[in-house]
């Protein structure tokens, strides 16, 4: 179509194919009949890369590989990208290199599996339901594939708060990143926080470490320390907390004492990284285990089913009829003691 030089009084019966060159003083009469035409270029999208510090184990060696190893080999990039990305934990943490920006990284809320020894059902949102139990419940169901792939978001696949910004914020984030910063801040922070520092202070921590420093002091302090005011709301690890009458079972069936897991220096490492890391023993053992800090709870949610009985009973059940309760803790407590 070609514009008229006199300005016409009514409208074209079709669009122009370019727009005038001199447009109307005054906004039109009636509206057009046609919706405007959409501008040439889009607005940018958001950017799509690879999360930098991603790394995936391999099927066959085990071994740790970043993103960056997909196609790193031009001969073997088909088959990696074929085999790998789509396993969410490589799916969403690659999401450059496989191709899946545009996916949601999601949970099927209409998911639902069965726990490993219990006949009862659990959507996604039970592995984070419990922080105490978060780590276990990852570790023990997200490798099953149906699991990874219906519950990516619970199983951490798509959290960005697992990753550390790429960008600083002016504000802390609501838990601690994965991995140390490589970029430290300058200055110091406005409130002390609760992990060690990787340089030494001038000043005591607010509360007592973790775990006992690898460099003591050569000489003793200049003056005592002055007794607090009030006393800790919480028993202190420097406390002795070990419960020194609890015995358990090696995995030779041998039974131990709290102190026999670091009654070897050579393998006091390897016990504790063991069992540790079994309810009876974390909270039973808190000061050989470092675990005074943890709360020992139940999980309100939990429920598992009775053996010899079409029944499902919570944590509290175990300890509800004082005569039953030795019996139903033998019976129970080894395959539920993580929840319970």
């Amino acid at each position: 179509f070609v514009p008229t030089y006199p300005p016409s009084h009514i409208p074209s019966q079709g669009p122009s194919d370019a727009p005038t060159f001199i447009p109307t003083v005054l906004p039109s009469i009636l509206p057009t009949q046609f919706p405007t035409h959409p501008t040439l270029h889009p607005t940018s999208s958001p950017s799509c890369t690879d999360f930098s510090d991603a790394t995936f184990r391999l099927v066959i060696s085990g071994t740790t590989q970043d993103c960056a190893w997909l196609t790193k080999n031009a001969s073997k990039e088909n088959t990696r990208l074929r085999d790998y990305c789509p396993r969410p934990e490589v799916k969403y943490a690659c999401q450059y290199t496989c191709g899946t920006c545009n996916e949601a990284c999601a949970d099927d809320p209409t998911f639902a599996f069965k726990l490993i020894n219990f006949n009862t059902f659990q959507k996604c949102e039970w592995i984070t339901m419990n922080q105490n139990a978060q780590s276990y419940r990852r570790d023990t169901y997200c490798g099953i594939d149906q699991i990874g792939q219906s519950c990516p978001d619970a199983c951490g696949y798509c959290d960005p708060t697992t990753y550390p910004s790429f960008q600083p914020t002016n504000s802390p984030t609501a838990k601690p990143s994965e991995w140390p910063t490589l970029s430290p801040t300058i200055i110091p922070s406005a409130s002390p926080t609760i992990y060690p520092s990787f340089q030494p202070s001038n000043l005591p921590t607010v509360k007592p470490s973790e775990w006992p420093t690898l460099a003591p002091t050569i000489t003793p302090s200049s003056s005592p320390t002055h007794p607090t005011s009030y006393p800790s709301t919480a028993p202190s690890c420097s406390d002795s907390v070990d419960d020194l009458s609890h015995t358990f079972f090696t995995d030779l069936g041998i039974p131990v004492h709290c102190s026999w897991i670091t009654k070897n220096m050579s393998r006091r490492e390897e016990r504790i990284a063991k069992y540790c890391s079994r309810p009876e023993v974390k909270f039973k053992c808190a000061e050989t285990c470092q675990s005074c800090g943890e709360k020992c709870a139940d999980d309100l949610t939990f429920i598992f089913l009775l053996k010899y009985q079409n029944s499902m009973q919570y944590c509290s059940w175990i300890t509800k009829k004082i005569s039953a309760t030795t019996d139903r803790r033998n019976t129970y407590c080894d395959n539920i003691g993580e929840m319970c």
